[in-house]
This record gives C-alpha cells, structure tokens and sequence, in this order.
C-alpha cells in the first residue's frame, strides 16, 4: 500500500537527506531533483511569501517518492494566481519528478493529494518536462483517465552535445568556418599574453574560488543589463550553495581561464553519471573580440571526453550561440493542472484560447532580454 507524509516544517526536510540521495542515486532522474540541488535552492531562491511543502510517498516503509513543492502568488494575465509547483522550477532548468516507482497508484495519490492541500491553489505547473519523461507520460495517462482540467504542451528545446571519446572527432564534426575561426582567436588571445586553464581543484578556498568567478561576473556585459549573478543577491547565493554542495560530492567542475594571471572567463557546471550539466558561462567583455569562452569551451570539452564523459548538457532555454557546437537538441512539455477556483478555470479559459500552435522551429533566446527574478 502507498502511502503520503506532508511535510510543512522546512527544517525537517534535513531529516530526509539519507533517503533523498538513496532514492536519486538508485534511479534515472535529472539532477535538479537531488537533495542537493533542493538545499541550494531552499536556501537562495525561495521568496519572504513562499509556502515549501515536502510530499514523502512510502510503499510500506520504504521510500518510493520525494518531492519538494512551493506554493506561491504571482500576477499572470493582469490578476494574482496562487501556482503550486516542485522546487527544481526556481532554477531553469529540466523539470522531474522525484519518483521511483511510476505506477498508477502512486500518481493517482500524487494528484489527489494536491487537491486536497489545505493551501487553496488556482494552477499546478510544471515547465520543462524532457520529451519521453516516464513521469510526465505517467501523469498524463492518470489525467486523461480523471475528470481533472488539464493542458499538456510542447515548450522550447534545449541543445546537448555528444562528444564521443576523441576530441579530433570532434572537431572534425564541426564546420569548416568554426575549425578556422577557431584556430584564428585562438592565435589573437595568445597573442595578448599567457593564456592558462585552472580547474576548481587548483583552489584550496572555495571563498576564493567563488570570488574568482564573482570577479569575471562583474566585468561581464550581463553587468550593465543587470543579470549578472553578481548584481543578483539571490542567483550568487545559489551558485555559492551549488558550488558547496557539488565540491563535497565530487560533481563540481569549475573552469577559469586565466590571461596573464588574471580570471577573464570561467565554466560552472556538474560532472555526473558521465553527462556534464553546464549552468552557466561568463567572460570579461574587455576581450570580447578574442572569445574567451570559445577557448575555454574547447579545453572543456577535450578535458572531458579525457575523463570519458559522453554528454554535454546545455541545461537552458536554445541560444543561436549554441548551433556552432552542436546540432542535437530536445524538445520539452509543460504541464498544468488547473483548480476548480474561479481564477483557476478563468486562467485555464484563457490560456486554452491563446493556445498556440505547437512547432518543430526552435525559438532562440536573447540574452539581453533576459528578466531577472524579483529579489
């Protein structure tokens, strides 16, 4: 029989980390569902207003499902709507479900537990469901078999890179110009000075690391947009938290390139199961015309495939950068449910007559445009 625990003291969610991490390391989930993506995001990117709940689902004693659930207000079309949605949709990123055991049973009691939540809640939401996710396809066909209102939509890709396990391979995979362009800014940033790689490991402070990277951030172009984490208290908290909790795991790995002795670009990412998840990348706008980052991105890329990882993955939303190294990517689903409420049926209304028409085109984002999140 399964059963739910809720859990409303966010202080007891430590009391979980043991049965957390057995349950994520003994499945296939993205990583934005382990327990230590959570503590980052519990102790960053939570909001004064926000509601944490903890849902526990247990087969007998043992531990078939975690997940960690925010309720929050937000103003959507003009009016507050109060979404409930997991944790891991604070950072943008694929969307999951901590769950071992996709079984009818336990998606049903997933579902009707969330209409019985004593928080009265307008639109459930999941956002970056990776196409094929046996969870999604497990809520789905609960849903469809319910009299519940809901909408399941295709969203925009992400890109990946495979990288296979010879670095000129790789290359040769790439276009004639790229190969060329590359070997022409690898000649102009040379020429500026000494050019030299560190990894994460070559820093005995993580204080110090993380200052490293804050340094770069402040003399990134993102700076005068105001979307550079270091301009965002919460986004550097998170990275920092991130940082800590992957350099204890052994996930971390973190890349500076160094011009004369100084940080001018770096590479934030996690190392796991033999894929690497980039989260981020910046560079010194100074040196703009040299592509810091195009260089830095080839020495990862060459030091990976040397420690047999098989998989980059560009964890966001498409940018046009992206198609210069890679030509694979996959389309995500969104998922809402809504609430018998007034707002609930009322956004459900008009979301349905906005629908819009799902496309293969990827839809590439402008990183200046990008908003950054209230703080």
């Amino acid at each position: 029989m399964i059963t739910v625990e809720l859990i409303e003291d966010k202080t007891r969610i430590a009391e979980y980390e043991k049965e957390w991490k057995l349950l994520y390391e003994n499945g296939t989930f993205e990583i934005s569902t382990s327990y230590e993506w959570s503590q980052a995001i519990i102790g960053s990117l939570l909001l004064k207003h926000d509601t944490l709940l903890l849902l526990v689902f247990r087969n007998h004693s043992r531990v078939i499902g975690i997940i960690p659930l925010v309720s929050r207000r937000m103003k959507r079309y003009g009016i507050p709507i109060t979404y409930v949605f997991p944790l891991d949709e604070l950072f943008n990123t694929h969307s999951d479900l901590l769950i071992n055991d996709k079984n009818q049973e336990l998606i049903q009691l997933f579902i009707l537990t969330l209409f019985k939540l004593k928080y009265k809640w307008d639109v459930f939401k999941i956002g970056r469901f990776v196409e094929g996710n046996p969870a999604l396809d497990a809520v789905e066909r609960t849903l469809n078999q319910s009299s519940y209102n809901f909408e399941v939509r295709r969203e925009d890709p992400s890109f990946f890179i495979t990288i296979g396990d010879n670095f000129d391979d790789y290359l040769k995979s790439r276009s004639d110009n790229f190969r060329t362009d590359v070997k022409k800014k690898s000649r102009r940033i040379k020429a500026l000075g000494r050019v030299e790689f560190f990894d994460h490991y070559y820093f005995n402070d993580i204080a110090v690391m993380f200052e490293q990277l804050i340094s770069i951030e402040r003399k990134s172009w993102k700076t005068r947009h105001g979307t550079s984490i270091a301009s965002l208290a919460m986004q550097q908290k998170f990275f920092m938290d991130m940082c800590d909790y992957a350099l204890k795991n052994g996930w971390l790995h973190l890349q500076f390139l160094y011009l004369d002795c100084t940080p001018i670009d770096y590479n934030p990412g996690l190392l796991h199961h033999s894929k690497y998840y980039y989260l981020k990348t910046s560079f010194d706008e100074r040196y703009a015309k040299v592509s810091p980052s195009t260089i830095l991105r080839l020495n990862l890329i060459e030091k990976l495939i040397a420690r047999g990882v098989n998989e980059i993955d560009f964890t966001a939303e498409p940018y046009e950068w992206q198609t210069k190294w890679t030509d694979k990517l996959r389309w995500h689903k969104s998922l809402l449910i809504f609430n018998k409420t007034l707002k609930g049926t009322l956004y459900s209304n008009y979301y349905k007559l906005k629908k819009k028409n799902e496309t293969s085109r990827v839809r590439y984002r402008d990183p200046i445009a990008y908003a950054p999140p209230k703080q």
